[in-house]
């Protein structure tokens, strides 16, 4: 089977930044193990392949006991146990990724009943306990001074899943089973990660066979509207958990005035900038009303394309989304342009010197969604009186941190793990770099609440809080949550088990139960593949 990507390959290191494509993500999710995996509806879910049990055996400090699944090994043979852990723990706590703030808050880890349990003691309470310990590797791996690779090969990435790499060039790699595995033998002989130049590249290797899986974003409206056309094909169009944000400077040029971020914020209908990146595909596109994450943001789920029946997915749905305006006016005197030195002048909002309102805005020009994000925002905005200059630029979140531009319209990938959101809002989190805050926000009280939240072990506790940091970030706007990057799903009908999952490449995690149904003889029902002694194409 062969699962298409518009993601590219990066480094073998699944713990370096150039390691967390999708592309990359792919391959450890069916090469590595990991403590947790997410499910299609954002939940962590404890990978019992490798570990019996994870459980909380303390509060005070938080201990978290991990019991190893006594046939777990890598693919050298060794026994995947405490090391391994421990290893990861000292590799995170240097890495500037957003788990680094949970490695930093392990004050130990030790091993008991002859290396078949390691505790796992923490300096405070933290609620994304379950994000850590993810795509472990073999603690001599780790430890090992680290080579410069482009590429995951099996020289770094030891296996400890039901697939192993067999070979990796720059647009494809290729797994097969592991050997050493465990558990149920994966039903495919092989399995393929390629990239394609383009979602609709993408579309259409699924369309015509060459691939057989795809779940692509961001995508073009030329790929949502042939995605239907081919009866072996099951297609959908959904929000995924990534969202696209218009953000200001706050601290230089006239982005950095609130009232002039609230006058904008006003002006843009988040539904129109979807029906724009969309298209009339459909119409139940995932409207962003949270700035943390799309776990917290009003949404709706996707569509058949075929049948206009639900895609079977789990994403969260809420309050449905604001009902477009039908047209756009101008702001009002009323929002506080005045007191901010602005004034109307045939239909134009104006300086004292009758400059107009004009603001720089940058936006990453090789994404077709952002490209048309991005002409609906400026469009909304020019008809309310105001005046956004686009600025193209390969690094619009580098413009927007020095000062260049006002504003950018950014993609931000979300997270289950909503606490991973503070290096995105706060200066002074550990290991984040500038441009993980790049309007350059630095609001006391959002800070404590984030430190608030990343300490409540209760979901619900945690989440009344993200909604507080939430409502906090809105009165005076540095971010307006648009809308969720349309995602594309297609999959050929023949496939069974292949469950399509809106938070990115964890759908591989499974790939060791997918299943091709094929006919067994002339008038037969098709049955699955089963085993690993029979063959698929």
């Amino acid at each position: 089977m062969t699962v298409a990507t518009v993601s590219r390959f990066g480094s073998c290191w699944p713990t370096s930044s150039a390691g967390l494509t999708e592309a990359n993500q792919l391959v450890f999710s069916a090469v590595l193990p990991s403590a947790f995996r997410i499910d299609p509806s954002g939940q962590p879910v404890l990978d019992t392949d490798v570990f019996s049990q994870v459980e909380v055996t303390a509060t005070s400090p938080l201990t978290v006991t991990y019991s190893f699944n006594p046939k777990a090994v890598w693919d050298t043979g060794e026994r995947i146990g405490p090391a391994d852990l421990i290893a990861a723990w000292h590799r995170g706590t240097t890495l500037q990724l957003p788990t680094a703030p949970g490695y930093r808050l392990i004050a130990g880890i030790t091993s008991s009943r002859d290396g078949e349990q390691a505790s796992v003691v923490f300096t405070s309470a933290y609620a994304d306990w379950r994000s850590l310990f993810a795509n472990l590797q073999p603690a001599s791996v780790v430890e090992a001074p680290e080579r410069p690779c482009a590429l995951p090969t099996d020289a770094v990435d030891a296996a400890g899943g039901p697939f192993r790499i067999a070979s990796a060039s720059s647009n494809a790699v290729t797994l097969t089973r592991n050997p050493r595995w465990w558990g149920t033998p994966a039903a495919l002989d092989r399995l393929v990660v390629r990239t394609a130049p383009s979602a609709s590249v993408a579309a259409a290797w699924v369309l015509h066979n060459v691939a057989q899986v795809t779940d692509v974003a961001p995508v073009e409206v030329a790929a949502l509207r042939g995605a239907g056309q081919a009866a072996a094909v099951t297609s959908s169009v959904s929000q995924s958990p990534a969202m696209l944000q218009l953000l200001f400077s706050s601290h230089r040029g006239p982005g950095s005035i609130t009232e002039v971020r609230r006058a904008i914020a006003g002006a843009i209908s988040p539904p129109l900038v979807g029906e724009a990146v969309s298209g009339p595909v459909t119409t139940d596109f995932g409207v962003a009303t949270s700035a943390l994450s799309a776990n917290l943001a009003t949404s709706a789920s996707g569509t058949d394309l075929r049948a206009n029946r639900p895609f079977p997915t789990s994403s969260t749905t809420t309050t449905a989304p604001t009902p477009a305006p039908t047209t756009t006016t101008t702001i009002p005197a009323g929002t506080g342009l005045p007191a901010a030195g602005f004034h109307l002048l045939h239909g134009r909002w104006v300086d004292a010197s009758h400059r107009p309102l004009r603001l720089r805005l940058a936006f990453d020009p090789t994404v077709p969604s952002m490209v048309t994000a991005v002409r609906s925002v400026i469009d909304q905005v020019a008809a309310a009186g105001v005046t956004l200059v686009p600025v193209p630029s390969a690094s619009p979140a580098a413009l927007l941190f020095v000062g260049s531009v006002d504003a950018a319209i950014l993609a931000r990938q979300g997270t289950p793990y909503v606490s991973q959101s503070a290096a995105w809002w706060t200066l002074d989190v550990a290991g984040a770099s500038p441009l993980d805050n790049p309007t350059r926000v630095d609001v006391p009280a959002v800070n404590a609440a984030f430190t608030l939240a990343q300490t409540q072990l209760n979901p619900v506790d945690a989440a009344a809080t993200y909604h507080e940091i939430d409502r906090r970030l809105a009165v005076s706007p540095v971010v307006v949550p648009l809308v969720t990057i349309p995602r594309l799903r297609l999959q050929r009908s023949h496939l069974s088990r292949v469950v399509p999952n809106p938070w990115g490449p964890w759908c591989t995690a499974q790939a060791g139960s997918w299943q091709i149904l094929v006919p067994v003889g002339v008038g037969d029902p098709t049955t699955p593949i089963l085993g690993a002694n029979q063959t698929s194409s």
